[in-house]
C-alpha cells in the first residue's frame, strides 16, 4: 500500500454565531471533492441539536447576610437582576418569571402552586407556632419580578430559608440561601 501525503491542504471552518439557530435538530451534510480528479468524492453528515441553556439564577442582599440584626436593619432587600438566560442576549430578561419563597430553616415549602402569599402580621408574635418568615407558615413572598424585601422588625430572631425560582417558557430553575435573624441589643431612633 502506497503512503499518501497531502500536499495542498485547507481547513474549512464554518461558525455558528450566536442566537442563530432555533432549539432543535439539524441534519448536516459534508462533501469532499477534489479538483481535477474525476470519482474522487467523499462525504460524510452528522446531526446536530440545539438545546435550551439552564437559567442562570442568582441572588445578592442588601445588607450582606452576615450582618443581619433584628432592630438595627427593618428590612432585607433581595436582588436577582443578574439572573439570566443564557440563550438570549444578557440584556433580555424578556419572559422571565419569579417566584421567591420564605420559610423557617426546617420547613419545607411542599407544592409551590398551593403555597399561600405572606405578608408581615401587624401584631405577630408567632403564639400559634405556625412558623414562615412572618408567623403564617411557609409561603409565597408578593413579589414577582427581580427584587423583593423581606421586612426583618416583622420576623422572629431565627434561621430562615430564602428560595428563588426563576422560570421562563418551560425550564425553570432555583437557587436558595439560608440566614440567620440576630436580635440586637441597639434600638432605631427616628427624628422627625
Amino acid at each position: 500500500m502506497e503512503d499518501v501525503y497531502l500536499i495542498n491542504t485547507t481547513v474549512i471552518q464554518k461558525e455558528i454565531l450566536n442566537h442563530t439557530l432555533e432549539y432543535g435538530v439539524y441534519y448536516i451534510e459534508l462533501m469532499a471533492v477534489m479538483k481535477n480528479a474525476i470519482d474522487c468524492v467523499n462525504y460524510d453528515y452528522g446531526f446536530l441539536r440545539i438545546k435550551e441553556s439552564p437559567l442562570q439564577a442568582f441572588i445578592s442582599t442588601d445588607p450582606p447576610l452576615d450582618s443581619i440584626l433584628k432592630g438595627y436593619h427593618r428590612d432585607l432587600k433581595l436582588d436577582a437582576s443578574s439572573s439570566f438566560d443564557p440563550d438570549v442576549p444578557k440584556a433580555n430578561k424578556s419572559g422571565m418569571s419569579y417566584t421567591w419563597l420564605c420559610a423557617r430553616k426546617g420547613e419545607r415549602f411542599g407544592n409551590t402552586a398551593l403555597l399561600p402569599i405572606v405578608t408581615p402580621q401587624v401584631d405577630s408574635k408567632d403564639s400559634d407556632g405556625r412558623g414562615g418568615c412572618y408567623g403564617t407558615g411557609p409561603g409565597k413572598l408578593k413579589y414577582t419580578g427581580p427584587n423583593a424585601v423581606l421586612f426583618l422588625d416583622q420576623m422572629e430572631p431565627k434561621s430562615y430559608v430564602i428560595k428563588l425560582i426563576l422560570g421562563k417558557d418551560e425550564r425553570e430553575e432555583n437557587v436558595s440561601f439560608e440566614f440567620e435573624l440576630k436580635s440586637s441589643n441597639g434600638f432605631v431612633l427616628d427624628i422627625r
